[in-house]
């Protein structure tokens, strides 16, 4: 199930039907407004922002995602690190670039399952234990 998706089709559902009438932005009254989730789980339950606002809301959303990321330890950073490997070893190691290590470290990639799979056989670990399921946020 993708949350992000179905909230998504759920809205668009919603307003063909009549069920949910877009309104303007909520911050500076400009229309056409999106719709955006605060959570995914509550999918007909948004905010009306227009593009530029929904846009700098993203922006700012995705800086405090990445803050969070940073300051929480990396079980691939914390393995390679345990292995006295840089990302530039692994990443050879893995037939990756060093960037896409450096990402996948951030949580700002996901790998395909051959990578993770490949990666966790050099550091001698799981897939499961290195890249747990990512949150949803927005």
């Amino acid at each position: 199930m993708n949350l992000p998706i179905d909230a998504h089709s759920q809205v668009a559902r919603a307003i063909r039907r009549g069920e949910l009438v877009r309104q303007p932005c909520d911050i500076c009254g400009k229309q056409p407004a999106h719709a955006h989730h605060d959570t995914y789980e509550e999918p007909l339950v948004v905010r009306w922002l227009c593009a530029s606002h929904h846009r700098g809301l993203h922006v700012i959303l995705d800086r405090l995602n990445a803050r969070s990321i940073r300051q929480r330890k990396s079980p691939l950073r914390t393995f390679r690190r345990v292995r006295v490997m840089t990302q530039a070893q692994l990443a050879k190691l893995a037939g990756v670039s060093q960037t896409v290590i450096c990402h996948a470290e951030q949580g700002r990639v996901q790998l395909p399952p051959h990578v993770q799979a490949r990666v966790a056989a050099i550091l001698g670990s799981t897939p499961e234990q290195l890249f747990p399921e990512p949150e949803v946020t927005r």
